[in-house]
């Protein structure tokens, strides 16, 4: 949990990793490479590219990474140009929903926004 893989994998199908399911907001992240299955929201839906995928999944893996880890030779968080990417998409498709710095999810929402599910996957597809 928390690799490369797992992110990209999390961002394809987050119904498909362990523990997703069980959560309280089951359902409400969309793919993001996948059109909802809601016309309206499939109507303005745009997809992630590979490219950005693995840029997102790069940048994210890297946050778990403490001082000292040791982080595999052929783990793409270790290219800091895919790394700084990865942080640029974060910030400006995914804090929609998801808290990133301690803020940036839409300030209209205050702190701990709702989820309904056409909002979530309006919001993050969108971008």
């Amino acid at each position: 949990m928390g690799t490369e893989a797992w992110i990209l994998q999390m961002m394809h199908d987050p119904m498909a990793t362990r523990g997703s399911a069980r959560t309280p907001l089951a359902g409400q992240m969309p793919s993001m490479d996948v059109p909802p299955k809601d016309a309206t929201a499939a109507a303005t839906f745009k997809p992630m590219t590979e490219a950005d995928m693995k840029a997102a999944a790069a940048f994210l893996a890297s946050q778990g990474d403490e001082p000292g880890d040791a982080i595999p030779a052929s783990a793409p968080r270790r290219d800091e140009a895919l790394r700084s990417a990865g942080e640029k998409i974060v910030t400006e498709r995914c804090t929609t929903c998801h808290l990133f710095k301690g803020g940036g999810d839409d300030a209209s929402l205050g702190a701990r926004p709702s989820f309904p599910a056409t909002r979530v996957a309006r919001g993050c597809a969108r971008r």
